[in-house]
């Protein structure tokens, strides 16, 4: 059979139903129950017509309103863009954290830190007031961005692209805890959950690691263990403690450990509680920002680093902690 009555047979089998089913519906055109079915068959299209029309009319609000909402978030990003990085408002503050310049300021932390208790040991200069309250604005200005995140004004990739480098800076410069502390004192808690934020690992050398008294910690925060790792630093024991003090720092030396990923949704939870039964709040020890190599890859993380006086001789060879 060749293509022409191919194409014949195919508009035939169309075709001729069509015929058929046409002609049967004009003899009933006029019938109560042919009018009936075409009737209900307009108000359905006509429902489904002024459905479709809300729909559309919805989608175009939404996305009108997203629109509105990004230029207004751009807008006021922009400003914060500003206020950091153009006015001069922070730049004395900016500078000094750049180059880690910030002795006299921590002095004057200290020293609001004990008036804070003790209002009558202590009283600031005009110049000293003046830098010190330039430093409490900064910090401030970060408690805002904090505040702005945890009401879903800033997402984490708005934050990591604007600010990462300075809150990343006030916990690397902050290796005793004091900001921390002074921040505490402020009640600065948007800020304090940002610098948390500083890394996605806890590296552990002591009573935290696997088999030790005080793993419970780690396993029952939900951190996974990411390997073993090491940093540059010395591992002393203490008379009379059942835990080691890691002295982190830029020497030669190495300390062992285990290096562990923190949950991201509960990692400023999960830091606090270690924080406080390895006694950060008292001065035993502070948790720092450092980096270390594995695989070749270089990794921010948390440690522990001990605050107290240590003796040379009680040095740990090799940097590894046994005792269990």
């Amino acid at each position: 059979m060749n293509d022409h009555w191919k194409k014949a047979l195919r508009y035939g089998v169309i075709c001729i139903p069509a015929f058929f089913i046409l002609n049967w519906t004009w003899k009933l055109r006029w019938s109560p129950d042919y009018l009936t079915a075409w009737g209900t068959f307009l108000t359905g299209i006509g429902t489904l017509i002024v459905a479709v029309g809300a729909l559309y009319a919805a989608k175009m609000a939404i996305s009108d309103y997203r629109e509105k909402t990004q230029v207004e978030k751009a807008r006021w990003l922009s400003d914060l863009f500003k206020q950091l990085f153009v006015d001069q408002t922070f730049k004395q503050i900016r500078q000094k954290i750049d180059f880690d310049d910030l002795e006299d300021i921590r002095g004057l932390i200290v020293k609001e830190l004990v008036v804070q208790h003790l209002p009558n040991q202590g009283k600031f200069e005009p110049e000293d007031k003046k830098l010190l309250d330039a430093f409490t604005d900064y910090l401030n200005f970060f408690e805002f961005v904090g505040l702005l995140k945890k009401l879903g004004r800033l997402t984490d990739a708005d934050i990591e692209s604007l600010f990462d480098y300075y809150i990343r800076r006030l916990a690397e410069i902050d290796s005793d805890n004091l900001i921390r502390r002074y921040l505490s004192a402020l009640g600065f808690e948007n800020l304090i959950h940002l610098l948390n934020r500083g890394a996605e690992y806890l590296f552990v050398y002591g009573t935290l690691k696997k088999g030790f008294p005080h793993h419970k910690l780690i396993s029952q925060a939900g951190l996974k263990l990411a390997g073993k790792a090491q940093l540059n630093g010395i591992l002393y024991s203490l008379d009379g403690h059942d835990y080691p003090a890691g002295k982190i720092g830029r020497v030669s030396n190495l300390i062992q450990g285990e290096l562990y990923h923190l949950p991201r949704k509960s990692a400023d939870e999960c830091l606090r509680s270690i924080d406080r039964e390895e006694g950060v709040d008292e001065g035993l020890f502070a948790r720092v920002l450092v980096q270390l190599e594995v695989e070749q890859q270089k990794i921010r993380t948390w440690a522990y680093t001990y605050l107290g006086s240590v003796d040379d001789k009680a040095e740990i060879k090799g940097g590894s902690y046994d005792k269990k």
